[in-house]
């Protein structure tokens, strides 16, 4: 078997090295060429005849029930191939009857939306009470207000509900208007601060009488969006004081994780800050004196003289001086949003190493790790032990689940992983290729032993074939030699290799001799 493996490499070489230069750029292209469409053929196969996504294309995301229903029913009556998928909110149709269908759905009027506006007033009925024009009004309103919000980038379904102001003759009894307004964003995102506030400013100047505070926002997960107070209310932080303990907890969080994931690497550590801020606004006079340090303010110098005396003539002379005592006068203005406490919560994930079984187990980090953790974390947010600064950092075991499952999912193709999916191919395209030079030699060896007949010269004064009367001697020796030589072939292909070889290595024979 050694041999034959020998021989077949030194064959493969001396047929390589007689190709010219052109002949082995065309072999080279035909086995990439049949690398690239064995492994297309691999692929489309391994997705399966009935796989979707090979010939579709979305038509709608995220329909609701009702509407999908609609859609289904009219492309049914259409004879148009659909196909359901992210647990039925999503339709596809065929890329050929793409446009096609879209067209017969906008005519149809499919999906709805289910979310009717002031269209329904486009039917007028002259039986109608005021109790339901009131109740028409509010849909047409709910409707007009859905559509609205649902054309905010951020908004995949909305919900509005409306509560109108009742009139009354006493202002007590005065019922307050009131919405309520339920959001299905895209993507699970969260909104800003800016956006709530621009939707509830929407539906308050669309409803009368309608004011802010009487505005309510939930999210899909049941979690409110506005705050319960108003702005200027004595009873909760406003939202600009919101705002601002965000900025300083996200800046802070945004810190720590950029140290930690140049020390333990990406997602492996969650941060979370909570900044307890100073918002009261004060304002300190103080007014101090140096009695050591005084100033001459005036001066009053007072003569008297006095004439006829018994003693003869008297002077007298008085001074008063006034003195300003040193003031100083001091106005100090704390500005708001000073840092009262930190608390800071850091959970790193462990390290994966191999025991002697090979296999990777969880090993918590050092507790000398986590004292030099901390240290920097300390430094990073600028820990102060006398506000009463807290900091809690634990090691514990990550939960990767869902990052396994999405990376299965990324590398696999039809079920197959795409590894081996790889290595098959590999293999499949060495085996082709072993097979098209297995042919090439088989193909060279059969033209080697198989060599074309010599050309006889046919007298000059021969016109037609019909004069050849008898076939030269030499050709009928010829013949009966390749027929031993098809058989040696057959029974002993080694030495007819060998006796092949030879014959190449030999030097030419010139003609002349």
């Amino acid at each position: 078997m050694g041999d034959f493996f020998k021989e077949l490499i030194s064959q493969i070489a001396l047929i390589w090295a007689k190709l010219s230069l052109q002949q082995r750029v065309i072999l080279s292209s035909l086995v990439v060429f049949m690398f690239l469409g064995l492994f297309t053929l691999i692929l489309w196969g391994s997705m399966g005849a009935t796989a979707p996504g090979r010939d579709y294309r979305v038509l709608h995301r995220n329909v609701a029930s009702e509407d999908m229903a609609d859609i289904v029913d009219e492309l049914t009556a259409g004879q148009y191939d659909y196909e359901l998928r992210n647990d039925g909110r999503d339709i596809y149709v065929q890329n050929q009857d793409f446009y096609a269908a879209r067209m017969l759905l906008a005519r149809e009027g499919v999906p709805a939306g289910r979310n009717f506006g002031y269209e329904l007033f486009d039917q007028n009925s002259f039986g109608i009470t005021d109790f339901e024009q009131n109740i028409q009004a509010r849909r047409a309103l709910e409707g007009e207000l859905t559509r609205t919000i649902e054309a905010l980038d951020i908004v995949n379904r909305a919900r509005v509900h409306l509560v109108f102001m009742e009139s009354s003759l006493f202002q007590r009894d005065q019922k307050q208007a009131k919405a309520s307004i339920t959001l299905d964003l895209r993507g699970g995102g969260e909104p800003s601060r800016e956006q709530i506030r621009g939707i509830t400013f929407l539906v308050a100047s669309s409803v009368q009488g309608l004011e802010r505070e009487n505005v309510s926002i939930l999210d899909s997960h049941g979690r409110l969006l506005t705050s319960p107070y108003e702005e200027d209310s004595a009873l909760g932080m406003s939202s600009q004081n919101m705002e601002i303990q965000q900025q300083v907890e996200n800046r802070l969080t945004q810190r720590l994780e950029t140290l930690l994931s140049r020390v333990v690497g990406r997602n492996n550590a969650t941060v979370t800050v909570s900044a307890d801020l100073n918002f009261d606004r004060i304002e300190e006079n103080s007014e101090r004196y140096d009695p050591d340090s005084r100033v001459l303010r005036s001066q009053e110098i007072n003569e008297r003289a006095v004439t006829n005396a018994p003693d003869g003539d008297q002077s007298s002379e008085s001074i008063v001086s006034n003195y300003e005592i040193n003031r100083t006068l001091e106005k100090v203005i704390r500005e708001v949003g000073n840092v009262n406490r930190l608390s800071v919560a850091v959970v790193v994930n462990g390290r994966y190493e191999e025991n002697e079984e090979g296999e990777r187990v969880f090993v918590p980090r050092s507790d000398e790790e986590l004292a030099s953790l901390e240290e920097s974390i300390r430094s990073a947010v600028g820990f102060n032990m006398d506000r009463g600064d807290q900091i809690s950092l634990t090691s514990m075991r990550f939960d990767t689940s869902f990052e396994e499952q999405f990376y299965h999912e990324k590398t696999t193709i039809g079920g197959f992983e795409v590894q081996e999916m790889v290595q098959y191919l590999i293999l499949a395209a060495l085996l082709f290729a072993a097979l098209f030079v297995i042919v090439n030699i088989a193909k060279a060896m059969s033209d080697a032993m198989n060599p074309p007949l010599p050309e006889v010269e046919l007298p000059k004064d021969i016109q037609s074939e019909e004069e050849v009367v008898d076939i030269p001697e030499n050709i009928a020796r010829s013949n009966e030699l390749l027929e031993k030589a098809e058989v040696m072939a057959e029974n002993d292909p080694g030495n007819v290799a060998k006796i092949i070889q030879d014959w190449l290595n030999e030097p030419a024979v010139s003609k002349e001799k």
